[in-house]
């Protein structure tokens, strides 16, 4: 076992279910969590293998941080594969934190021509995948009195752009589903909250590694006040933040972490 490298003791003994854990943003939140003192995490996705290249998450979380790792092949838009993710956090003493991030941004099209099989596998992933993996993390954390389930939506459910009507509008469904989920939760100690992510540098939309340095790069940082792309640690900074107790107080909100992008009136 490694020895830990624990840059706060804010997740101390947490144990937290990350979905879409092994690329990307929840890579990054996977890490982070373990980084803040996680006692144990379970990655969660199709394939254990990153997007990105390297070492699977779960088996990087045992090496770096020497946490109980585990790897769960999961299906979210499928009820039963759901269930056997959460025996699995059950195994580790049930979870104090889970993170819905697994999600898709889908076909880009005009809406008269966006076929009804993508937008049936759209809406399952981000809707049903997020109300599935709610609803399986309440059903531990209720009776228990605590936990904290963290949506990812995204700032395309508040304001729309070109040709994702699809994507905006389950991000919007996301957006609401946990502000009224917040309220059922709420009187029993689990809080519930969402983080609306701006652009982030993954390999879901920057496939090559390219995109800082391209037109499409130099344009979104220019429009964007830090002046700059997320990358998955700015978002896992915000997940930290609303797993531990220095949000006790803070349920049904999203939290915007786009580098004040929508905080203006585009000119």
């Amino acid at each position: 076992m490694a020895d830990r490298h624990v840059a706060s003791g804010l997740l101390d003994g947490k144990v937290a279910v990350v979905t879409g854990g092994t690329s990307g943003i929840g890579r990054g939140i996977a890490l982070a969590f373990a980084e803040h003192g996680a006692r144990a995490a379970i990655v969660a996705a199709r394939s254990e293998e990153p997007r990105e290249g390297g070492v699977p998450t779960h088996r990087l979380l045992a090496e770096e941080f020497g946490i109980e790792a585990r790897f769960v092949p999961c299906e979210i838009t499928d009820a039963a594969s759901i269930r056997s993710l959460g025996a699995a956090a059950e195994e580790l003493g049930g979870a104090d934190v889970w993170v819905n991030n697994a999600g898709m941004v889908g076909l880009k099209a005009p809406t008269v021509d966006y076929p009804e099989e993508d937008f049936d596998e759209i809406v399952a992933v981000n809707i049903k995948g997020t109300w599935l993996g709610s609803r399986e993390a309440a059903r531990q954390m209720v009776p228990r009195g605590s936990g904290r389930i963290i949506n990812i939506a995204s700032v395309a459910g508040v304001l729309a752009s070109h040709s994702t009507a699809m994507y905006s509008a389950t991000k919007a469904a996301v957006r609401l589903f946990t502000k009224a989920f917040a309220r059922e939760v709420g009187p029993a100690g689990v809080r519930a909250n969402c983080i609306l992510p701006g652009s982030v540098l993954t390999t879901l939309i920057d496939k090559d590694g390219s995109l800082a340095e391209s037109d499409k790069g130099r344009r979104i940082s220019e429009i964007t006040p830090v002046g700059r792309i997320a990358t998955p640690a700015d978002i896992a900074g915000a997940a930290v933040f609303l797993a531990s107790d220095l949000s006790d107080y803070v349920t049904g909100t999203d939290l915007t972490v786009d580098g004040g992008l929508t905080s203006q009136v585009p000119h």
